[in-house]
């Protein structure tokens, strides 16, 4: 794929793949050698009019005001949750598949400064999450890999 020059500048490449009927193995694999060495915005698998698969991008960024971390990334059984802002209260935590289902839902309580969550995933299957963070009517998400 081409390079575009910058982390947050995308550009749209399309092909068309021929596959065998049955179950599919899609990966993708990057050839920089630091794997934080490129950015990958969405992906849509469709066939004729009807998709079977996307991944889209996070509702909405993380800024400094409201701004969440999760590790480990890829992570086994349990992630921390660290909740860097200056809200205090109640606020939601849910667990998205890569199909937009909630799969769980975490209400949690935030006190000033830097909290940090733990949070369970042994009953989650493997496969790409996102972890929505909604604080103040504000919906920040960010992504995970299970194992």
């Amino acid at each position: 794929l081409p390079k575009t020059g910058d982390w947050q500048v995308w550009q749209t490449v399309s092909a068309t793949v021929n596959l065998s009927s049955g179950t599919q193995t899609l990966r993708i694999i990057s050839s920089s050698p630091q794997w934080n060495g490129w950015n990958f915005n969405w992906m849509e698998i469709a066939a004729g009019n009807v998709t079977f698969i996307t991944a889209r991008p996070p509702i909405e960024m993380n800024t400094t005001n409201d701004s969440f971390d999760i590790y480990p990334n890829p992570v086994n059984d349990q992630l921390t949750l660290s909740v860097n802002n200056m809200y205090s209260g109640k606020f939601t935590m849910q667990l998205v598949n890569m199909n937009g289902s909630v799969i769980k839902e975490y209400n949690l309580f935030k006190q000033k400064g830097i909290n940090n969550y733990r949070i369970q995933l042994q009953q989650v299957k493997a496969g790409s999450y996102l972890l929505q963070m909604i604080m103040e009517g504000k919906r920040f998400t960010k992504q995970f890999i299970k194992q």
